[in-house]
């Protein structure tokens, strides 16, 4: 058995949700991504970036990443204005070195958008994103 899902109580299975986006080449719209790569997520704040969650960039050019959303507003709670949603950017890197780095998507709205399935849990699918890397 997997030690970190020995740990994770069923509560806890009930905060962590599915993000998961789909990452193609900006002018062959194949995927991008298979062996060495890894797709980051960030919450951007005013003062900092918080960091969501990592996984990998599949061949198909997705990443299909579970993550807590509680980590979203960390730091932000003694904030006189705190944040409602999240303002998401991601991060690609290839073998270890960053490739890409994507606009930040602001006040994604994670009630509104997600998803929910009986066997997957909450998801929220940011999109498709046509991007063209730098350095590979």
């Amino acid at each position: 058995m997997n030690k970190l899902i020995a740990r994770i109580t069923s509560e806890d299975l009930q905060e962590l949700w599915d993000i998961e986006v789909r990452i193609l080449d900006k002018h062959t719209q194949k995927p991008i991504g298979g062996e060495g790569y890894i797709i980051e997520f960030y919450d951007e704040d005013s003062h900092d970036e918080d960091f969501l969650v990592s996984g990998p960039l599949n061949e198909n050019g997705i990443a299909d990443v579970r993550f807590n959303p509680a980590a979203i507003h960390a730091g932000e709670e003694d904030s006189i204005m705190p944040e409602t949603n999240p303002d998401i950017f991601f991060i690609i890197k290839k073998d270890g070195k960053q490739v890409y780095r994507s606009a930040t998507i602001y006040d994604v709205d994670f009630d509104q958008k997600s998803t929910f399935d009986i066997v997957d849990g909450k998801e929220i699918y940011l999109g498709t994103f046509l991007i063209e890397l730098n350095n590979v």
